[in-house]
């Protein structure tokens, strides 16, 4: 077999792929153009519990050129419970869910036809054992593990709770938690994608880094689904359908509303951790649109406030713009900036005399930069800055000469809501790379950016979203430990929950500056 330095190099698995056997030449022997061989890698799996999401990663993992794989079908565990998948066809019909699912359970014949099954004989440099079996596996051994156990039954007690779920491979030589957004999303078959999809993407990145040098172990056995959780689940998915209609059809439904007011430094609400007593100013509304993601721009002595309006009839975001009085009061809106597609999230960015704006436009698969020809009404589109990228909430910080983009994506069939990726570029209209250890944070308590970064004390502050319990439960703080091309890290000090004197059931964006304050929550 392979040694680790053969099949992932000195730098830890970051070294160029391989190319696949040519005929006559034997696995694992060394090309000639001196690029590294295959590795061979044996994927356990159930034949029970094949889910669509395992053929993707398959294919995945074929394309990526760095191994030969082969399938290893005999840890057979009990199958999944007749009423899971009755839930999930149930849910295709009622939720009209088109197209291949991640959380799609497959038959064993579709692996048997789409990838060679491993022979006991043959032997293998890496085992990625996604069966949950608690057999005994020898040499190198990646699995999964949700909430420590490798269990696939802990995954879908957490989904149908809902429960926050952590994700990790055990084994791996990068040391990754994972937190997917789950109890956001009513359906289950969407709780799954999510969940399966972020697995995918810890497997692969694990692969690529390798094994750590003590890899391996025995896997706990399964604990049984009953079906009366999956009734539960039903009742309150049904429950939840029921409200998104009625909330669509009556204008007394929750919406976000936008708030702000005159504040002094020392009684921002990022540095007491606690609302005001006397509130914030709430932008009033006419019943047919709301209100969200306010940003501020002082400039020529007025500040305004641009924010996301959402007007009911369209179903369609568009930015408008305010301006703040000497009480904290946000004038009269209108409309400075439409497209064919959605926007939101004007974030604002003041460079080399110049106000520019990066609204969210994920429906177009771009992120946009817009410069000012006439403040605040008149904005011309200039570049974009990525493309063909599904990328919520860009916000920028510059720093040491280097400017960074910190943006919610989706991939594959995962969510915006827990997934954050870093760009750097040496000028503001780019060229705009992603940095190299991608994603930089999958978790639902604070990844989604929640407005512009800030520095207080001497450190560097980030606003995020707590989307664990619902998209824009809460409002995160995280100070900013690590922001280098190598590595991100930060660490969440506290989570800010809309109460009194602001009740609300979220609270989702926060800026500040110039002696004003403005945020949105859900009323």
């Amino acid at each position: 077999m392979m040694s680790r330095e053969e099949l992932f190099g000195e730098d830890g698995g970051n070294g160029t792929a391989g190319r696949a056997a040519e005929p006559g030449e034997s696995v694992g022997a060394a090309p000639a153009n001196g690029s590294p061989p295959r590795g061979r890698l044996v994927v356990r799996l159930d034949p029970n519990r094949i889910w669509r999401w395992h053929l993707w990663l398959l294919a995945e993992i074929d394309a990526t050129g760095r191994y030969h794989v082969a399938v290893d079908l005999s840890p057979a565990g009990p199958p999944l419970p007749a009423g899971l998948r009755l839930l999930l066809d149930l849910e295709r019909l009622v939720f009209r869910l088109r197209g291949e699912q991640a959380a799609e359970p497959l038959a064993a014949a579709a692996i048997r036809h789409a990838v060679p099954l491993a022979r006991a004989s043959d032997p293998s440099d890496l085992v990625l054992d996604l069966s949950g079996s608690a057999s005994q596996v020898g040499g190198a051994v990646l699995r999964p593990l949700f909430d420590g156990a490798a269990s696939e039954n802990v995954l879908l007690e957490r989904v149908m709770e809902p429960a926050l779920l952590t994700l990790t491979i055990d084994g791996s030589a990068r040391a990754e938690v994972a937190r997917p957004e789950i109890a956001g999303r009513p359906v289950l078959t969407e709780r799954l994608n999510n969940a399966f999809c972020t697995l995918l993407g810890l497997c692969l990145r694990a692969l690529r880094d390798g094994p750590a040098p003590e890899a391996g172990g025995t896997a706990p056995s399964l604990r049984a689904l009953g079906n009366s959780e999956l009734t539960a689940f039903a009742a309150r998915a049904a429950q939840a359908k029921v409200t998104r209609w009625l909330t669509k059809i009556t204008r007394d439904a929750p919406r976000w509303r936008v708030g702000s007011r005159r504040a002094r430094s020392e009684d921002l609400l990022a540095r007491t951790l606690k609302f005001p007593a006397d509130g914030y100013h709430l932008l009033p509304d006419d019943g047919r649109r709301f209100y969200a993601d306010p940003f501020l721009l002082h400039a020529e002595g007025t500040t305004y406030v641009f924010v996301e309006e959402f007007p009911f009839d369209t179903q369609k975001g568009i930015i408008s713009v305010g301006t703040l009085d000497e009480a904290g009061r946000i004038s009269r809106l209108r409309p400075v900036l439409e497209e064919a597609h959605h926007l939101s999230y004007p974030h604002i960015v003041e460079h080399d005399g110049t106000a520019w704006m990066i609204p969210e436009s994920c429906n177009s698969g771009q992120i946009c930069l817009y410069r000012a020809v006439r403040l605040p009404d008149i904005w011309e589109k200039v570049a974009v800055l990525v493309d063909g990228l599904d990328a919520s909430d860009a916000t920028l910080h510059r720093q040491d000469g280097t400017w960074w983009m910190f943006a919610a994506i989706r991939e594959r069939q995962g969510s915006r809501n827990d997934t954050l990726r870093l760009f750097t570029a040496p000028e503001l209209r780019g060229p705009w790379t992603p940095a190299p250890r991608e994603p930089a944070l999958v978790d639902a308590t604070s990844a989604r950016p929640a407005g512009n970064l800030f520095r207080m004390d001497g450190k560097l502050w980030r606003p995020a979203q707590d989307c664990s319990r619902s998209y824009g439960g809460a409002l995160s703080l995280c100070t900013v430990d690590r922001l280098s091309a190598e590595a991100y890290g930060q660490t969440r000090v506290t989570t800010i929950e809309p109460r009194t004197p602001l009740p609300g059931l979220g609270l989702h964006t926060l800026n500040f500056g110039q002696g004003c304050e403005v945020i949105d929550v859900v009323m």
